[in-house]
């Protein structure tokens, strides 16, 4: 959902009120609901079909939302019903049904009846002095006339009513009776027509309200997951890994009351995030360190992000925060005492305690604020230990808080258990409200008591009271901390030189793969001028064959020319395939991306990269309208093929494969005089007699051409043209 307002804006969940009294009431035989909920259970219907095309456009990149919404009805046929019947401002129309269409029409002709006969009372003078206003009035849904009261007898007919002085008369005229009396008639027929299109439009209801009941849950849903969405995108909020066997890890967390308060009083900038990273080998964390430092704050965020995660609800926290799957939570935090109970602080503290351990287990969340306190310090530890023994023994998940110095000691014996402490900046005497996980706090009491005004001489006397014992203990606390944030600096320091070592390197791979690159790229452009030069090698031979050929040269002279030719071109290719062969370098990661070509050695054909194959380093190959597959170290880089030009004849073949027939139709005179050059050269290597070459007929330009260069040319014997005239049978010389 977050996603889907991201990218798409809110989906179009509109204010809804609870139907399930409708639909119950629908339910009963005869029930007519009312206009106004019939509008609303079709604007239900409306805001169904809505969402669910809302959904319907995105399926693949939302498949769950998208199989949430295809459950919604849109109920088109009820809503055209509701529409064709009841206006937007809840009136029956006209139109909802043919009987009161006539009903409507012939009360309207009834009451303009009416209404005439009393305006014919109006324009008459000798009515109008009588009259207290010239207008016509309802009384008891009948029109009257509003006669003075002394002049009831200027207008004969029936007094519906009198104002309260009784200076007005309310007078029916008796010419009106009988129509008034259709009206009222008509009216009533008009409420039963429209009673039954009621009663008819609330079956539907009835016959859909299963319908109806699966729209409200869905919207209901889709507007809890818009509301939970829009909570966390107002909050900065992340999804956190939950699973039994999630490890309990917060990555700066915000208690979220905590948060809105310090915004409230313009003081944001003071929020410590809170992070918590409980060992994988640990169950149990025993905090503890100065008053007001943020204790009881991490027991709460502990136990609501639980409880929101568990709800569905995403974390004001930073990605990487995960929370195991608990089966039940139990907070033991503040003072429940109670004079009424007969409990004290200790009393309530402990029978909460008790109940928690009734139910733990190793699916349990333990939050328990001074475990205990409210006694004997002696007594207190001693017991405190035995619960936290016990807690521990069931498996519990547990954060503890406590200022009892001996359970320090307790917790670092206990495997499982760890000791924890906030942070205090003994420096400028105020906590920080960061947790450190692995060493036990002190509760700076005497340190707070001087910031808060207590005398120098009294702090003295406290520290004598105290003993050395404790002096020392907290001093090497103090020393411990010291000596552990000096190696969590020399951790950062040597993570960020390796930060830098790991960049360097990136940055040295990268050259030595663009000077990779560099050097295939040259390679491939010796290999191209390789290429080019073989190919005007091939050219200019093949010129001086033709003028060897010219000038008298007979079949002894051009066999030796080819295989001089051949010669050179062997020479070549070899020089060339050593260059390829340099110039198969493994490819890079950039050489395999999709549409890129390659060569496969093994088979010696360049084709273009379609995918990646499932099985293992290997690749799709696309070759001359060829899928094919191939390993990794079978492929080096190569260029894209050029598209070849097609011929309309072959020639310069090796001399097994010589023709006997040449077709130049088609060709323009230069390129049938070069084609038939050719094809005579190959008929003489290959030793053939006699050849056959179509010119076809057509302008006679093509065979006088082909004519003229056979009967010049020192390798043919003797020509002959066919019947047909269309070709010309060639018989070689000796």
């Amino acid at each position: 959902m977050l996603s889907v307002i991201e990218l798409r804006g809110e989906p179009p969940v509109d204010p809804l009120d609870d139907l399930t009294p409708l639909l119950a009431r629908s339910a009963v035989d005869g029930a007519a609901l009312e206009p106004s909920e019939l509008l609303a259970l079709s604007r239900s219907a409306r805001l169904a079909d809505d969402l669910r095309r809302f959904a319907a456009d995105d399926e693949t990149r939302w498949p769950s939302f998208h199989a949430l919404a295809a459950g919604l009805d849109p109920l088109v046929d009820f809503q055209m019903s509701v529409a064709r019947a009841i206006d937007t401002e809840g009136e029956i129309v006209d139109s909802a049904s043919g009987e009161l269409a006539a009903i409507r029409s012939e009360i309207g002709a009834t009451r303009s009846e009416v209404r005439r006969i009393l305006d014919g009372y109006l324009q008459s003078n000798e009515v109008k002095r009588s009259l207290q206003e010239s207008i016509i009035t309802l009384r008891n849904g009948r029109y009257v006339l509003p006669v003075k009261g002394g002049d009831r007898r200027a207008v004969e007919g029936i007094v519906h009513d009198h104002s309260g002085s009784g200076a007005t008369l309310f007078v029916e005229p008796i010419e009106t009776v009988a129509k008034n009396n259709a009206l009222t008639k008509l009216r009533r027929e008009e409420a039963r027509e429209i009673r039954r299109i009621l009663r008819g439009l609330t079956k539907k209801v009835a016959s859909a309200a299963g319908a109806f009941g699966r729209n409200l849950e869905i919207i209901g849903e889709i507007d809890f997951l818009r509301a939970k969405a829009r909570l966390a995108a107002e909050w900065g909020c992340s999804l956190p890994a939950v699973r039994e066997t999630a490890p309990l890890r917060i990555e700066r967390g915000r208690h979220p009351l905590l948060e809105i308060s310090l915004h409230r009083g313009g003081r944001a900038g003071e929020l410590v995030p809170l992070d918590i990273h409980m060992p994988d080998d640990c169950r149990s964390i025993v905090l503890t360190g100065p008053n007001t430092g943020g204790k009881t704050v991490a027991l709460k965020t502990v136990g609501l992000f639980a409880l929101m995660a568990q709800s569905g609800l995403a974390l004001p926290a930073e990605e990487g925060t995960s929370l195991p799957l608990f089966r039940s939570i139990h907070a033991v935090i503040g003072d429940d005492q109670s004079i009424e109970e007969n409990l004290s602080s200790f009393s309530a503290h402990l029978s909460q305690v008790v109940d928690l351990l009734r139910s733990s287990d190793e699916r349990t969340l333990v939050l328990i604020d001074e475990i205990g306190a409210g006694t004997d310090p002696a007594e207190g530890s001693a017991l405190a230990m035995a619960l936290l023994e016990e807690i521990h023994r069931r498996r519990a998940t547990s954060l503890v808080t406590t200022h009892l110095g001996s359970l320090k000691v307790f917790v670092h014996n206990t495997p499982g258990m760890v000791n924890a402490s906030m942070a205090f900046d003994t420096d400028r005497m105020r906590p920080t409200y960061r947790l450190e996980i692995g060493l036990p706090g002190t509760s700076h009491a005497l340190e707070i008591a001087r910031r808060l005004g207590v005398d120098d001489e009294v702090i003295s006397r406290a520290r004598e009271n105290l003993g050395s014992s404790e002096l020392e203990l907290a001093s090497l606390l103090h020393d411990l901390k010291e000596r552990s944030r000096h190696l969590e600096r020399l951790i950062a320091s040597t993570t960020e030189e390796k930060a830098m070592l790991d960049a360097l390197e990136r940055k040295v791979r990268e050259r030595e793969e663009a000077v990779r690159r560099d050097e295939r790229l040259w390679k491939r452009k010796a290999l191209e001028e390789a290429k080019r030069y073989l190919d005007e090698s091939r050219s200019l031979v093949e010129r001086q064959v033709r003028e060897i050929r010219r000038y008298g040269g007979r079949r002894q002279s051009v066999r030796e020319a080819r295989a001089a030719i051949e010669k050179e071109r062997a020479r070549l290719a070899g020089g060339i395939e050593e260059l390829r062969a340099v110039s198969n370098t493994e490819c890079s990661d950039d050489d395999l991306a999709k549409g890129r070509f390659v060569r496969i050695r093994s088979l010696n054909r360049v084709g273009r990269i379609t995918g990646r194959s499932n099985r293992g380093d290997r690749f799709l190959i696309e070759s001359g309208g060829v899928r094919l597959e191939a390993a990794r170290n079978d492929l080096v880089p190569a260029d894209e093929p050029r598209p070849k030009r097609a011929k309309n004849v072959l020639v310069g073949a090796p001399l097994r494969d010589a023709k006997l027939e040449l077709d130049l139709r088609g060709m323009t005179a230069q390129e049938a005089s070069a084609a038939a050059d050719r094809f005579i050269d190959d008929a003489v290597l290959a030793g053939v007699g006699s050849v056959r070459i179509i010119h076809g007929i057509g302008t006679g330009v093509l065979r006088k051409t082909i004519q003229e260069l056979l009967a010049a040319d020192p390798r043919v014997g003797s020509t002959k043209l066919a019947k047909d005239g269309g070709s010309s049978v060639v018989e070689m010389g000796e």
